[in-house]
């Protein structure tokens, strides 16, 4: 499994190329010259070819991000988990992150579960959307995207992904609505319940107070001197 986070996790003090062999180093079960040829190989793919002798402090932050994507990838991993990993980025390096993880998922072919809150973006780069409900997480809809393969930006003009995207955000706007009448509906019944304890402890102390008023009556009307000792 590969992760890629929604922060720049790189080593500070690691080159680019030494942030990418890290994994690949841990492991200990390939050459040096091995490693290197993963390396460059994914330097490549991810554009970075002449970067690869700086450090974190130099690069932007979709840079970051491309270094932190070729260092989960150079593991060959199964699944690559990557949460909201371009949430930080401005629209237009967001764009051509986008269209690097299409062009990475075509050539790796890896399975990828991508957290995002952006539809645009969910649309647009997976073949089918998991809709969750607030807390607790849980799946409330399943959206297959069934758009062209091969995919560029000028796709998200076209009336199948607007109509994709509406239907995603209507399924969200649905569940959030559903959320807070499930959550209004708990609070309601539970300030219901608090009431209900309040009232019983106040009618139980009235009632106590109430005899014991009617046991002082009593005692004071047959009390030949009209009063009485504690």
């Amino acid at each position: 499994i590969g992760m890629v986070f929604q922060s720049y996790t790189l080593f500070p003090w690691m080159t680019v190329e030494k942030n990418i062999a890290f994994g690949l180093n841990q492991r200990k079960n390939k050459t040096k010259e091995e490693i290197n040829e993963i390396v460059n190989s994914y330097i490549d793919l991810v554009g970075l070819r002449g970067f690869e002798k700086q450090y974190p402090k130099s690069l932007s932050g979709g840079m970051k991000q491309r270094v932190a994507i070729a260092r989960a990838l150079a593991n060959s991993p199964e699944v690559l988990l990557m949460d909201e990993p371009f949430s930080a980025l401005d629209p237009q390096t967001k764009a051509d992150m986008q269209l690097l993880m299409r062009q990475i998922w075509q050539e790796e072919k890896p399975t990828v579960i991508f957290v995002t809150h952006d539809i645009e973006e969910a649309v647009f780069l997976s073949s089918k959307i998991y809709v969750l409900t607030q807390r607790p997480g849980t799946v409330k809809a399943e959206v297959p995207v069934l758009l062209p393969y091969d995919r560029d930006l000028s796709l998200k003009d076209t009336d199948e992904f607007i109509e994709l995207r509406r239907k995603v955000n209507q399924l969200i706007e649905l569940s959030i609505t559903q959320d807070f009448l499930v959550n209004f509906t708990e609070w309601f019944y539970n300030v219901l319940i608090r009431i209900s304890i309040i009232f019983r402890k106040w009618r139980e102390r009235w009632q106590e107070n109430y005899i014991y008023v009617q046991h002082r009556s009593a005692i004071l009307r047959i009390s030949p001197t009209g009063c009485f000792a504690h």
